[in-house]
């Protein structure tokens, strides 16, 4: 019902409907919500093809991670393989992290520095 709505809506002024969406990229934002347990939310609100991108290219690197490179030398193959096997994080774990030390600048496993001013 709430879908057959808006299409009518659409339908009957398009022009409004095309303006509010102009206007929702405005109000663009990143926020951070305290989770249980130590854990936190970072949230992007962004335009739909932006942050639809940005998974897809997490994703699409996350879909790569335990492929190696097949002309690697020898002496590095070895190392390679058992990098890749030694990394047990699940899907979204992996993805949590490598969107975090992208944002941060951080290098895997390097921890993030805090400065506390008081």
């Amino acid at each position: 019902l709430g879908a057959a709505a808006r299409r009518a809506g659409a339908a009957l002024d398009a022009e409004s409907l095309a303006e509010r969406a102009r206007r929702a990229v405005a109000s663009r934002r990143v926020s951070v919500r305290p989770a249980a347990d130590g854990m936190a939310w970072l949230s992007v609100l962004g335009p739909m093809k932006d942050v639809v991108g940005a998974f897809c290219a997490l994703s699409a690197e996350e879909g790569r991670r335990h492929v190696v490179d097949p002309d690697l030398p020898a002496e590095q193959w070895d190392a390679a393989m058992a990098a890749a096997r030694a990394d047990t994080r699940g899907k979204g774990a992996w993805l949590a992290d490598r969107a975090l030390e992208l944002l941060s600048g951080r290098a895997h496993g390097q921890p993030q520095p805090v400065e506390v001013s008081l």
